[in-house]
């Protein structure tokens, strides 16, 4: 849809501030076309393996349950979409980088729930780590709880993005207590409470600020604050495209709910460290989830105790 959109407003010299959506073809399609009035929100798919690899160097440096390992063994599974195969390719690379084996590499389908197979295999060949990603909140739920099953030997599971939804780690019950879920973007309880949002949310709202609200939130304020800053709404309106473009570069950061948001060249806002926009990192304790990483900027510390 996006990849659609796009084509509307630079036809029509529309000005367009993506938020959440986070395919880098998107990226590409503004760089290949010159779309000077169109700049993205949140972070690429590459994101994602950004923040494991440093939360994964986090956690060893700090000595995180069981970390550190010895032999650093990781084995990986992805739902056979083309999200998940790009965010655990781009993971295993970024991890082999750093000193990690991938012992194994496995595609499920999306709609999966038995996993035994898979994971017999997979304890056979001794991993410290048990890494998936999927969407599918039936299938991650299925996958932890199977998991669990399996006993392995202080190893930790992670896992992308399907854990954040409440109906996976309900399905999943106590089986995922410990695992580390990773999502972007996301709100930062810290800048919710700065901006207040929080207190805002809270007297309308029985739950809590997802992701996507967050994500929304920021792109508002974004927006409002770069029409201010261009002199108002006339004058933003006859802004060229060129000028535009100009003005939301040189603009300095904008906070959001998700972090400081800043445009490159190639119009995408800055990520990858709690100074800009990070991914967030949570581990999932009695059904909950505790945002632990980046430790700069956490909610709260790490439960060892599940260890």
């Amino acid at each position: 849809m996006t990849l659609s959109v796009v084509e509307i407003a630079d036809q029509n010299d529309l000005p367009q501030i993506i938020d959440e959506s986070v395919s880098s073809a998107i990226n590409e399609k503004i760089e290949e076309n010159d779309m000077q009035t169109v700049f993205k929100t949140a972070p690429g798919s590459a994101a994602y393996s950004r923040a494991w690899v440093d939360a994964i160097a986090g956690f060893e440096e700090q000595e995180v349950g069981y970390f550190p390992f010895e032999n650093k063994r990781i084995a990986m599974i992805a739902e056979d979409t083309s999200y998940g195969i790009t965010v655990m390719e781009d993971t295993a690379a970024g991890l082999e980088e750093n000193g990690w084996t991938v012992v194994s590499q496995d595609e499920v389908p999306l709609d999966a729930t038995d996993f035994t197979s898979v994971l017999s295999r997979i304890r056979s060949q001794n991993p410290d780590v048990v890494w998936a990603v999927q969407t599918s909140s039936a299938g991650s739920g299925a996958l932890v709880d199977q998991f669990a099953d399996f006993e392995f030997p202080e190893t930790h599971f992670m896992h992308n993005f399907g854990l954040t939804a409440p109906e996976a780690r309900e399905r999943a019950g106590e089986a995922a207590n410990g695992a580390f879920t990773v999502i972007h973007p996301a709100g930062i309880p810290e800048f919710l409470g700065e901006l207040g949002w929080q207190s805002a949310w809270d007297e309308t709202h029985d739950s809590e600020i997802t992701g996507p609200a967050a994500t929304s939130m920021s792109n508002i304020e974004v927006i409002s604050t770069l029409v201010r800053d261009a002199g108002g709404v006339e004058a933003f309106r006859e802004m060229s495209p060129s000028e535009w473009e100009q003005h939301v570069v040189e603009h300095d950061p904008i906070q959001g709910g998700i972090g400081n948001i800043d445009y490159g060249e190639d119009h995408q806002a800055e990520w990858g460290s709690p100074d800009t926009i990070p991914s967030l990192c949570y581990q999932v304790v009695d059904g909950e989830l505790n945002f632990v990483w980046p430790f700069e900027v956490a909610a709260a510390e790490i439960d060892n105790s599940l260890y």
